[in-house]
């Protein structure tokens, strides 16, 4: 069968990818889990009601995959302020608003939560979602280990999903690549990415360390973390790890050494 997403401009294909993995959340809840992967299985014909915790540019941008996802509707939203949640449901036409999230939560109007939130706090919503039965879609990235591991552990107690939402891996350049590297390329022995953009705002959420604990890397740098663990093999293992801090950001370089598996 020939690939028909070759010849859609790239925008628009992050966006299909988007929509399609909405669309599975709503017929089978993943959740990403250290320790082996579990698949919760669901009522294929049901919508998958969502609702949004935050207001942002990140969440506005999401607001569109959803609506247009098969079996996705998002139907809630909360932030701290309740004018700032009327304002956000009615320019996108949604039917409740909060000015809270635990409030949220607790209606039964809604299945799943997106949780686009600064990252001090994140680990606080998903896990109070997650016991309160709602599916779990959290914005990257996560104060530490430890954090998505509570995460991760409440959203099994409850037997609810979980995702992360970092998008490329789920985008068919990535599976053709991990496809295609062995003929293509060999073992692979080390991955070199850069991810960078400019950033001049210091009233940007990224230079404030309460909100962002991991700054710049825990932002900008999952990806290249993301993209080495993606690529590389599954049992290479971390050998190094040192991080440069320049004068004009939190972050200035990062860098880690893997010893890949064989």
């Amino acid at each position: 069968m020939a690939d028909k997403t070759k010849d859609i401009a790239p925008t628009k294909l992050i966006n299909l990818e988007r929509r399609r993995i909405l669309k599975a959340s709503g017929s089978a809840a993943v959740v990403s889990a250290l320790g082996g992967p579990q698949v919760l299985r669901a009522d294929s014909t049901k919508t998958l009601r969502w609702g949004f915790v935050g207001t942002g540019r990140i969440a506005n941008s999401m607001v569109g995959a959803v609506t247009l996802a098969p079996g996705a509707e998002l139907v809630a939203v909360s932030s701290r302020r309740m004018e700032t949640a009327n304002a956000f449901a009615n320019q996108h036409a949604i039917s409740l608003a909060f000015d809270s999230w635990e409030t949220m939560f607790e209606s039964d109007a809604i299945d799943a939560v997106y949780i686009a939130t600064p990252t001090s706090v994140r680990e606080e919503i998903s896990v109070t979602a997650a016991r309160k039965g709602k599916h779990v879609l959290g914005e990257k990235p996560f104060a530490s280990l430890p954090s998505l591991q509570n995460i991760i552990a409440a959203c099994r107690e409850n037997n609810v999903g979980f995702m992360d939402g970092t998008h490329f891996v789920h985008h068919p350049r990535t599976h053709r690549i991990k496809n295609q590297m062995a003929d293509d390329i060999g073992w692979v022995w080390s991955v070199a990415s850069a991810f960078q953009f400019n950033l001049t705002n210091k009233s940007n959420i990224r230079y404030n360390s309460e909100l962002e604990p991991m700054g710049a890397i825990g932002d900008a740098g999952w990806y290249n973390m993301r993209a080495a663990i993606e690529y590389l093999s599954p049992d290479s293992e971390l050998e190094a790890d040192s991080t440069y801090k320049g004068p004009l950001c939190q972050e200035r370089n990062h860098r880690s050494e893997l010893k890949p598996g064989r």
